[in-house]
């Protein structure tokens, strides 16, 4: 049934049923506790995927504190398992800690939010050595999210390196796999180049030619 219900959630919310998203996660999360609390070993990571998807349906509805305390709950519960098998959760750590930064630099936590994803950065930069292909992606989100943690900071010239090896790191997957990494590439290029136009440096044609079937459908803005 918690199972259910979290898959419930996300379908819900794909279509745009946020407060029926809502409703389903928050049952989950009280199911996977309750089984979490008889059996840790089996259910806590359940638990902390389901705080996670809860964390992203509070934030999509505006209760930012109470979705800080789902993400920190779940990073909690990943760092405790990480550390007992870090083969296995370290991974799941990493997600974790992104998406707490992305909380954290939102509400104006900006210290605590660039020091989540300065330790995501290393996680993933670390899986990715071991194994590119499986990793690479996570690590130009994680990279993307440091950038906006930056430039919350007004450090834009680290901002912007950010944004850029985020760029370098998914141009072979962008190449491949086009449409289902659109959304990060669109949004990083975007940050990119206007961290650009800040410093007043140009664009560096090589960085942006792996993408430049979004600048030719409209977007981004360059």
């Amino acid at each position: 049934l918690a199972s259910a219900l979290n898959n419930q959630a996300n379908l819900q919310c794909e279509i745009g049923q946020r407060v029926e998203a809502l409703v389903s996660i928050v049952e989950s999360v009280r199911h996977y506790r309750a089984l979490a609390d008889a059996n840790p070993v089996a259910f806590l990571p359940n638990l902390a995927t389901a705080l996670n998807n809860q964390a992203t349906r509070q934030g999509a509805m505006g209760q930012r504190a109470e979705a800080l305390d789902s993400i920190v709950e779940a990073v909690r519960i990943r760092r405790g398992l990480a550390e007992a098998n870090p083969d296995a959760f370290l991974p799941d750590l990493a997600g974790a800690l992104t998406n707490q930064a992305n909380l954290q630099n939102v509400i104006g936590h900006r210290a605590e939010a660039l020091a989540s994803i300065v330790e995501a950065v290393r996680i993933r930069r670390g899986l990715a050595e071991a194994n590119d292909d499986a990793f690479l992606p996570d690590l130009a989100q994680s990279l993307s999210v440091l950038g906006d943690c930056l430039h919350a900071q007004e450090r834009l010239s680290e901002a912007r390196d950010a944004a850029a090896e985020s760029l370098r790191v998914l141009a072979p997957f962008f190449t491949r796999f086009s449409e289902t990494f659109q959304g990060i590439a669109r949004a990083t290029i975007n940050d990119y180049l206007d961290r650009c136009r800040r410093l007043s440096l140009e664009p560096d044609p090589e960085l942006l030619t792996p993408y430049r079937q979004l600048f030719e459908s409209g977007e981004p803005h360059g």
